[in-house]
């Protein structure tokens, strides 16, 4: 059954769209009203394009949600899959409720059906290149990752030997070596925690919870980077309002975003610079505060996005990678991470770990 609203006229010589990289991929529809299957099964034929109906467990490239005129589809917040929403009326309600949802294309009856089969297909294209970029990305980061083991291991039995050698090192030198040996061992577990992510098709980040001081791991963290804050002679502070704060959480993930955090903050702050950090302890959470009086930065709420970086700003080099990071890993333990700053006068992050975690 089609419907009035669509235009049928379909010609395929006027495709321009490469099939190779849309063949084989897989469309969701949520709530069909069967009024459009004519464009699906343009798809279907001309393109080699799966179409599923109502919820599958098949990992799908897009979602079209059809809406009729007595029912608005319960729409999920999606970051991911690409979303599409057909309405079978205009309705300027519905239109920024969908926008607010993230919506990649709102489509309104009565429309052509070539000129929305061509940004489905557009859609569909910028997919495909998406998730090729990904994978090559991912190859990469394995690939360099998985090399890094080798010189890690070097280090590692280099600096193993200097230690227990016979001979003669002074207190200044073996709490040096030994703060190297910290450093490298820690270097190594993250290089396996990659590679085990990369070894997986689920790239969810897992925690592996254990019982231990926050308190004493932010201690740890401080002394393997004086070295950074020592070499701009900056000052850091650390108090916490009870004499041990423990909870459950990844250890290895803990303290590579505390390493992250206190890493940017002298980075951004100047020579002769503050960092203060604070944790405390409540009934339901434990707190970790650092505040820098540094260089600052404007529009804060998008800096957790990867590849947001405003290390130029200040004539830096980065990435965009470390706040997204440490993003995804208290976002993991089921807490939460908040950043101000202002510019010239510094910045504030604070993050929260539950304590009922399990």
């Amino acid at each position: 059954m089609t419907d009035s609203n669509i235009l049928l006229t379909h010609n395929k010589n006027n495709d321009t769209f490469p099939s190779e990289k849309i063949n084989g991929m897989k469309i969701l529809v949520l709530k069909s009203n069967q009024k459009n299957d004519f464009l699906y099964k343009i798809l279907s034929e001309n393109y080699n394009i799966s179409v599923y109906y109502g919820y599958s467990s098949e990992k799908v490239d897009l979602i079209i949600a059809e809406i009729d005129n007595s029912s608005w589809v319960n729409l999920p917040q999606n970051n991911v899959i690409p979303f599409i929403c057909i309405s079978d009326k205009p309705d300027f309600a519905r239109k920024i409720e969908a926008c607010k949802k993230g919506i990649n294309l709102y489509i309104e009856k009565p429309y052509d059906i070539n000129l929305v089969q061509a940004q489905i297909l557009g859609i569909l294209m910028k997919e495909h290149d998406r998730k090729m970029f990904q994978a090559e990305k991912d190859t990469f980061v394995a690939s360099v990752t998985h090399d890094l083991r080798s010189p890690l291991n070097a280090q590692m039995h280099a600096l193993n030997a200097i230690l227990n050698s016979k001979e003669p090192l002074s207190a200044y030198q073996r709490e040096v070596l030994s703060d190297l040996m910290g450093n490298v061992q820690y270097m190594k577990i993250i290089t396996e925690n990659v590679l085990s992510k990369y070894k997986n098709e689920d790239t969810e980040m897992k925690t592996e919870l254990s019982y231990g001081s926050l308190k004493n791991l932010t201690e740890k963290c401080i002394s393997e980077l004086k070295y950074i804050t020592n070499s701009k002679q900056q000052k850091i502070s650390f108090q916490s309002n009870r004499d041990d704060i423990s909870g459950n959480f990844d250890a290895v993930l803990i303290r590579r975003v505390i390493n992250n955090l206190i890493s940017n903050a002298s980075e951004y702050t100047p020579e002769h610079g503050q960092i203060n950090i604070n944790i405390e302890e409540t009934n339901d959470k434990i707190i970790f505060k650092i505040k820098d009086n540094g260089y600052g930065f404007e529009n804060s709420e998008t800096i957790f996005e990867k590849y947001v970086s405003y290390a130029q700003n200040n004539k830096k080099i980065g990435y965009g990678l470390g706040l997204h990071i440490c993003k995804q890993i208290i976002k993991a333990h089921k807490g939460e991470i908040f950043i101000t700053s202002e510019i010239n006068k510094g910045t504030l992050v604070t993050f929260y770990l539950p304590k009922t975690y399990h």
